[in-house]
């Protein structure tokens, strides 16, 4: 088996090929563009989320959003000398796959976390992969946004899925090299408005792909995917910002119910969810890569708690966390702010160890705090 690299070895390999890449960048931006058709754009106009004079999907709340700049962050992310504390200096413990306990036929759902916004679901004899980005990157530029360690599984290594589900086309949520290992088979999409686009030009079949707007909702066997709304905004390059639409997702069964969030701002939406669809089994909340700067667009720690009573929520899994820094935080932040915090807010968190399975039978157990030998004396 090949030993698992941490970051700083990642970056230690890409740091010689720096100087052969400025001339690339720009033409990889470019080439990630999308630009919107016109039988897309008919579509696009009938969606009350679409403005017709920008023509550019909105948020709800768009009177919240304000302005901010990712470029600053950018930059210090990838030449801050700070490894150890935005990054782990160690390989974060993972638990070995277990697909044969995964797969069991079981009266409740389970999970297993990939690290960051990445999740496989086993809910009512059907597998969902949610936001999979199973590469080493997040990025379209390769010495950027490198993983913390390599993933811990392959694509050609996933037990068959049914579903995957996507919240936005962000290269943390949305990877091309991940997607492509589905063309030839027979999972089927769901997605935002707009994001069908990518998916086609990998070469995922169009009737394999279905869109929704927020609130629109599908029924496949015994399950139902609704896309609910997020405060966010997408793009993959440099003129392409809001041509596709984002959003939060619920996944119903018939006796348990789950919430995704999808990368979000904190606004009324989530008490309007809370209201239509909770209480939730369990949620699976954005907490992590936030700046102060972003709130508009990312929750920051003092509001994953009113995002979790607004969803009327009985657990608590945090992601986008745990596998790329893209905010300036420390990498275990999250979860230290969230186990501290946890009685204080009436949480009951889940955070499970990268590979390890969680069972939503009953009400589960909160885990151990696996994080807390990693942190380095002088980070706390």
């Amino acid at each position: 088996m090949i030993p698992k690299k941490t970051y700083l070895e990642n970056r230690k390999d890409n740091i010689n090929f720096l100087p052969y890449l400025s001339s690339i960048i720009f033409s990889i931006i470019l080439s990630s563009c999308t630009s919107i058709t016109p039988i897309q754009m008919e579509r696009f106009k009938k969606s009350p989320n679409f403005d017709l004079e920008r023509e550019q999907f909105v948020n709800t709340y768009e009177d919240q959003m304000e302005p901010h700049s990712f470029k600053s962050v950018i930059w210090k992310l990838i030449f801050n000398s700070d490894d150890g504390i935005i990054r782990p200096d160690t390989l974060l413990p993972e638990e070995k796959l277990d697909f044969k306990k995964f797969l069991q036929t079981a009266p409740h759902a389970k999970s297993i976390w990939f690290g960051h916004s990445s999740f496989l679901m086993r809910f009512e004899e059907k597998s969902i992969l949610v936001d999979p980005v199973l590469s080493n990157r997040a990025s379209p530029i390769p010495f950027t946004v490198p993983r913390f360690q390599d993933p811990i599984i392959k694509p050609d290594e996933l037990p068959k899925i049914d579903y995957v589900l996507i919240s936005h086309d962000h290269y943390d949520h949305l990877d091309e090299e991940t997607i492509v290992f589905f063309k030839r088979k027979k999972t089927i999409f769901i997605v935002p408005l707009g994001v069908k686009q990518h998916l086609t030009k990998w070469g995922i079949e169009d009737d394999r792909i279905l869109e929704l707007d927020w609130w629109q909702s599908i029924r496949y066997d015994h399950l139902e995917f609704v896309l609910t709304p997020a405060q966010h905004f997408s793009g993959r390059g440099i003129s392409d910002r809001a041509q596709t639409l984002w959003g939060s997702w619920v996944i119903s069964g018939s006796k348990q119910r789950f919430y995704f969030s999808g990368d979000s701002g904190y606004s009324p939406h989530f008490k309007e969810i809370g209201e239509k669809y909770g209480p939730f089994t369990a949620a699976f909340i954005e907490s992590g890569q936030y700046n102060t700067h972003w709130r508009s667009v990312h929750l920051l720690p003092e509001e994953w708690h009113k995002a979790y009573k607004d969803l009327k929520a009985n657990a608590y899994l945090p992601v986008h966390w745990g596998a790329f820094s893209l905010a300036l935080h420390p990498w275990h932040e999250p979860a230290t702010y969230l186990s501290k915090h946890r009685e204080e807010y009436g949480i009951h968190l889940i955070v499970p160890k990268i590979g390890q399975i969680t069972e939503f039978d009953q009400k589960p157990k909160e885990l151990s705090p696996w994080w807390e030998p990693l942190i380095k004396v002088n980070e706390k």
